[in-house]
């Protein structure tokens, strides 16, 4: 159901010229009619797929241990059921989703195996990743936002599997992505990623941010650490990577410490009164990227934490294919969940509507909005 389209300027910045920004977003409120009780309003986990007849997005039911598939070009929801026993169970939770098309979904569970499934649910390969650990590593393939997001990827040309590993044999820990050959099960590669330029030691004084976020186009690995701006990007071909400013117009750029090693609420007031930088996604259709962040707001000890941490502000920042930033944009408050997420599309980003702290009506719809940028006026306006 098409209710409206609202048209959100980008064009105000702090402290820099107005011309910074090339681009406007305007957004298309969804509403999917859901005629099932256990229907998520949003999901912490999700992937999309689009070709000439499908436009989907693939999402993880925790509740039902299910992959809701959202149609958005019909606004229907159905679901493909995973079992949980017998030989085609896919076991544990899952925390990472790739879809490389609808009959061939790649799914990672907390079981630290890798499943291959079909558009019904069925086990077509299965993987377990920690088959290729040494000593003192850990799978890194994460989708909590109050941490990191780390994605899993399927290189289709080289038939390779490529996610996130924790080293714990460095000190301090440092992170890097491992290439899987599929075909052969063995490692391809390693690729070691750089430490936060501001910190070589993310794991001590930031609260949940302690982790890196990891994204995936082509042989790009694209990487940024919750607790500053930055972005950074290895070139798989040539292994160079580039550090790319990604500053924001709005916020401060950088977290600051807390050193409290016992005092909880101490790292409560750190989470709400900080910032949190989220994975770069990339939009095939516009050919740029767009990476969504949050403020933080004064720590107020007669709210509660969920109150706090709901009231904070999201930004989306806007790059283009060299990673140049051509916009950003302020996001309507007390609308989303930053903490389940969103999910990027051939064209824009899909936002969940589900916050705390939003007065609407209750439903049992599935609500969310379809944030599309328009990169100076070259691209057309067209419906969903």
């Amino acid at each position: 159901m098409l209710i409206t389209i609202i048209l959100l300027s980008c064009n105000q910045s702090k402290g820099r010229g107005d011309e910074e920004n090339k681009l406007s977003c305007y957004f298309v409120p969804k509403c999917i009619t859901s005629h099932e009780s256990f229907h998520l309003k949003s999901y912490y986990l999700s992937n999309s797929y689009q070709d000439s007849l499908d436009t989907c997005i693939v999402a993880y039911n925790d509740r039902l241990h299910a992959l809701d598939v959202v149609d958005c070009k019909n606004d229907t929801i159905y679901e493909i059921l995973l079992d949980r026993d017998g030989n085609n169970a896919v076991q544990g939770r899952l925390s990472g989703i790739f879809v490389h098309n609808m009959d061939s979904i790649w799914a990672y569970s907390e079981a630290m195996l890798v499943y291959l499934l079909d558009s019904m649910g069925n086990i077509r390969g299965k993987w377990n990743l920690h088959a290729w650990l040494k000593q003192g590593e850990e799978v890194m393939i994460e989708t909590n936002h109050a941490v990191c997001t780390a994605s899993l990827f399927y290189d289709s040309k080289r038939k390779t599997l490529l996610y996130g590993i924790i080293d714990g044999n460095s000190k301090p820990v440092s992170f890097k992505v491992r290439e899987v050959d599929i075909v052969s099960q063995r490692v391809i590669k390693d690729y070691t990623l750089f430490p936060s330029e501001i910190t070589d030691d993310t794991t001590y004084g930031y609260a949940n941010m302690n982790r890196v976020n990891l994204a995936f186009h082509d042989s790009l690995i694209i990487y940024n650490y919750p607790i500053e701006s930055n972005i950074y990007v290895l070139n798989r071909k040539n292994n160079i990577t580039k550090t790319v400013a990604g500053d924001s117009y709005y916020t401060e750029n950088q977290a600051k410490k807390c050193f409290s090693k016992s005092d909880y609420s101490q790292w409560e007031k750190h989470q709400v009164e900080n910032i949190h930088f989220y994975d770069v996604m990339y939009l095939p259709k516009m050919d740029i990227y767009v990476r969504l962040h949050l403020s933080g707001v004064e720590y107020d000890k007669k709210r509660t934490l969920g109150e706090l941490l709901s009231s904070r502000r999201l930004y989306a920042s806007f790059f283009d294919r060299d990673f140049y930033k051509i916009g950003e944009c302020q996001l309507q408050n007390f609308r989303y969940s930053y903490y389940t997420g969103w999910c990027a599309m051939h064209n824009g980003v899909i936002l969940f509507v589900d916050n705390e702290l939003r007065k609407e009506d209750f439903t049992d719809n599935l609500l969310f909005d379809w944030m599309i940028p328009i990169v100076e006026q070259t691209v057309d306006k067209k419906t969903i």
